[in-house]
């Protein structure tokens, strides 16, 4: 058994069945390093081909989900705000709805007046 961490204690029987180079592989960091380990070996590097593809997908597909997320969130915040100020801003609202309607009432009677005062004038 060879520990992936312990490759400099390996045995010439550990390197000759391949079981160091294996286990630098499975250290590689870097696509790199592992290039540079893949290299000649056809078999090798069509796995790692596959698994940067694949690794590719799952990058795609996660900044895609985080992207749908931050979109549920900014939507969610902007209609619990919304529904908070609402709430918050009600009985001035209603307040001022009172006065338009007052104030549309005043002008009103206003150009009621104003109407009945140019027909008298224009008599």
């Amino acid at each position: 058994m060879l520990e992936l961490n312990h490759t400099d204690n390996a045995t010439q029987e550990d390197i000759d069945n391949d079981l160091v180079y294996w286990a630098e592989l499975f250290k590689a960091d870097t696509w790199e390093k592992f290039k540079e380990l893949a290299d000649g070996r056809p078999d090798i590097e069509e796995v790692g081909h596959l698994m940067l593809e694949v690794n590719a997908d799952t990058l795609a597909k996660e900044k895609l989900e985080r992207q749908r997320r931050y979109r549920e969130m900014l939507a969610s915040q902007y209609t619990a705000g919304y529904t908070d100020a609402e709430e918050k801003y009600e009985e001035i609202i209603a307040k001022d709805k009172a006065a338009f309607a007052d104030k549309d009432a005043t002008i009103t009677e206003l150009e009621n007046e104003i109407q009945k005062l140019r027909s008298q004038l224009n008599k």
